[in-house]
Formats: C-alpha cells, structure tokens, sequence
C-alpha cells in the first residue's frame, strides 16, 4: 500500500502499490489525484506490516493501511538512483506475482528489495537519517 495526501483536500489516502503512477480518487473531496512514484518503505511499529510513503509525507506521520497505528515517516533525500531503484524493484515484484512458479524472478525480486533496504541502511549509518525518523 502507498499513503500520501490528496492535493485538494489533505485528506491521507492508502492505495495499492500497483496504483503508483496512476490516479485515484480521493475517498473524502472525490478529486482525481496522482498516485506518487517517489516512495519511502515502512513498517508499521504496531502490527508489522510493510507499506510505503509519499516522500511529500517525510516527517510526517502515515496511518498503517493494517491496523490504522501512526508510523513516522523518514526523512529521505531520493537521488534519481534511488528512484530507478524502486522502479526495478517494482518491476521485478510485478513479474513475479504474475509468474509466481519461476524461481529466479522470486530471486530477482527479492535482490532489488534489500538493494533498496541496503540503501537505506547506509543513509542510517552514513548519519543522513535517523533511524527513528
């Protein structure tokens, strides 16, 4: 699931990850908004279940898509890297779930996601986030 804000009303939306790029409609004004590709991974501190942030959200806090719980959102600078990265990562997830008996796009899939992961990390470690931010 991807939260962000709708641009007209700021009310939080949650949409499927396969929305990204796309448009929907906000549940709260109706709008058409777009669905942001620029994404930050999350998981939930109450329930553990992985979502994905706006960027436009960094700071802020995102409502779990699980159990509603508030999950703080990092500051993150993305570079155009980082967003290629994501955009793999979601290919290859893609792939799979529509090819779910071929191993090696499972392998693919799950080595673009802790490339991503790993990224992040060195952010961590290299002091440009927080851990907890």
């Amino acid at each position: 699931m991807i939260n962000f804000r709708c641009c007209g009303c700021g009310e939080q939306m949650s949409v499927p990850r396969c929305l990204a790029g796309g448009n929907d409609s906000c549940p709260a004004c109706g709008r058409s908004v777009p669905v942001p590709t620029k994404l930050i991974p999350l998981t939930c501190p109450a329930c553990g279940e992985r979502f994905d942030a706006d960027k436009s959200l960094a700071g802020e806090q995102a409502r779990c898509p699980g159990c509603g719980s508030p999950a703080k959102v990092p500051k993150v600078e993305w570079t155009d890297q980082d967003a290629a990265g994501l955009r793999e990562a979601q290919a290859n997830h893609a792939k799979v779930m529509s090819t779910p008996q071929d191993p090696p796009d499972v392998l693919a899939a799950e080595s673009a996601l802790k490339t991503m992961g790993d990224l992040l990390r060195k952010k961590i470690l290299a002091g440009e986030m927080g851990p907890d931010e």
